[in-house]
């Protein structure tokens, strides 16, 4: 392992020009993270949101951890100094295309993919202000930020399900009688419900970033930091395993009156992975190294990022929420956007279809929408409830597709995964079909589609990312939801064929209404 220890720093600082470089580097360096911090601000929001939610506790760690990236870089600024050469354009251009993808990204409302996006455009500006062999070292402490991100949640049903599987092997080593039912734990004494909470995502992303810094401290060769990463992941994958059943047994040997069961397991938890992190803390030092030496990126030593270099990175990292910031300057005119809403209000259906008020316990939820109606149609014993949602433009928290959206509504039940489906008449030709299953054993089907600037849209990713590269080159495009409703009694086919002749005779009156704009 080799590293540029303080004496080779030192060094380097007393060199001829080198004490002004180092001090200009780091200048750079932080000024470029500053201005990613303020231009991309709408993301840096819903991170320390995040960070800071009361019930989402996952990733409360993250001040930390941006703390520690900080540092990282801070720590790295010899060396950054010395690879430090001449300006990247490649990185540039890199820098310009990601940051107009986070624009699309933000104004579609795709929140991971802007949060997955950003510190690689401030990696690129960093790389084509100061050089790639800069961007090498300076590649891991901006990626350490990831570890704050919610990047990680699509592990959670994973985890969900090992630690399910895990508890049922624990219980059948103490001879404790469990029965499993889906994400449930059901022993004599009571039910356990391993939520996604319970998964142990949180224990898994620390324990990964821990292995992560230590091997950058130490500046380890890659197959013992990979060694280490391993270690920590399955460390800490394990101690929710074991907090898991420990909190089970304590239930079954208390009849549900421990305090772990009836008070609080969360601080527990942390408890016991402190001694499962002295434990990697033990290993760790025991792991064997290669003892093949860290190569050191070769730049300009003494090299400095010319003022053009610098300005050109800061702008191409800019560009995307410029243009974002610009375009919402040239918002519609209120009214007129407004009577778009009125007219989905006062759509009138196909005259074989009788309207009415709906009665029904189906409201989908679309959040902030600019204008929403629900109306009731009956054909003799056929009854189908339309809903229409329209956003005149979009926000975080006020989207046509979000964590919030519901087409399925606010209430008990489940929706099944979604098929697209073709239909008949002139458009549009496929919408989105669901099951939806109610806790009372009531079943119904759905249909939907989406609609942006008048063009209909089968997926909701197309959707999202039509609104947010055309939302960037003027006003933003009208967008809306339309669903359609019926109750499958006994027979979903039956349901299917309900909402087909319906969808035929008033699907695309219903898309005019919401604000279609097509022929």
């Amino acid at each position: 392992m080799t590293a540029l220890d303080p004496a080779r720093e030192a060094g380097f600082a007393a060199a001829p020009g080198g004490a002004a470089a180092l001090h200009g580097t780091l200048l750079v360096a932080a000024g470029l993270i500053v201005l990613a911090v303020a231009v991309f601000w709408p993301s840096m929001l819903a991170l320390a949101e995040l960070w800071s939610h009361p019930d989402r506790r996952t990733y409360q760690h993250g001040y930390l951890i941006a703390v520690l990236a900080s540092w990282l870089v801070y720590r790295e600024r010899g060396r950054i100094a010395a690879a430090a050469g001449a300006a990247a354009p490649r990185f540039l251009a890199a820098a310009a295309v990601g940051s107009v993808a986070w624009a699309v990204a933000w104004n579609a409302g795709l929140q991971v993919v802007h949060f997955l996006i950003w510190p690689a455009v401030l990696w690129s500006a960093l790389a084509a202000a100061l050089g790639p062999q800069a961007g090498r070292v300076l590649l891991l402490p901006v990626a350490f930020i990831y570890f704050a991100m919610p990047v990680w949640d699509v592990l959670t049903p994973v985890l969900q399900l090992a630690t399910v599987h895990a508890n049922q092997v624990l219980a059948a080593l103490v001879n404790m009688p469990v029965i499993i039912e889906d994400t449930y734990v059901h022993i004599p004494q009571g039910s356990f419900e391993i939520a996604g909470g319970c998964s142990g995502l949180n224990y898994l992303i620390v324990g990964l970033a821990i292995a992560t810094l230590l091997g950058e401290v130490n500046r380890d060769t890659l197959r013992r930091r990979l060694l280490l990463i391993a270690l920590g992941g399955a460390m800490a994958i394990v101690s929710n395993w074991l907090r898991v059943f420990i909190i089970i047994y304590a239930g079954h040997v208390s009849d549900m009156t421990h305090y772990l069961v009836r008070v609080d397991h969360y601080n527990f938890g942390w408890v016991l992975y402190a001694f499962v992190l002295a434990g990697f803390f033990l290993i760790a030092r025991r792991l064997p190294d290669s003892g093949e030496p860290q190569e050191e990126p070769a730049g300009n030593p003494g090299g400095r990022a010319g003022v053009v270099a610098v300005g050109a990175a800061a702008v191409a990292m800019a560009l995307g929420p410029l243009l974002s910031q610009a375009s919402m300057l040239l918002a519609r005119d209120a009214e007129a956007r407004a009577a778009i809403g009125v007219q989905a209000l006062d759509f009138d259906p196909d005259d074989e279809w009788l309207a009415m008020p709906a009665i029904g316990d189906w409201v989908p939820v679309f959040p902030g929408a600019d204008a929403e109606s629900l109306v009731e149609f009956t054909r003799g014993e056929e009854r189908v409830t339309a809903y229409t949602a329209t956003y005149l433009s979009q926000a975080q928290g006020r989207e046509l597709v979000g964590h919030e959206s519901r087409v399925q509504g606010a209430g008990q039940g489940r929706l099944l995964p979604a098929q697209r489906r073709g239909i008949e008449g002139d458009l549009p030709s496929r919408v989105l079909e669901a099951e939806w299953r109610g806790a009372g054993g009531g079943r119904a089907l759905i249909w939907w589609i989406y609609q942006v600037d008048g063009r209909p849209f089968a997926s909701p990713l197309a959707a999202q990312l039509w609104y947010g590269v055309f939302a960037l080159w003027g006003t933003a495009p009208v967008s809306s939801v339309i669903a359609l409703h019926t109750s499958c009694a006994g027979d979903c086919d039956l349901a299917r064929t309900t909402l087909e002749r319906f969808a035929v005779a008033a699907l695309p009156r219903l898309l005019a209404a919401a604000g279609y704009a097509g022929g």
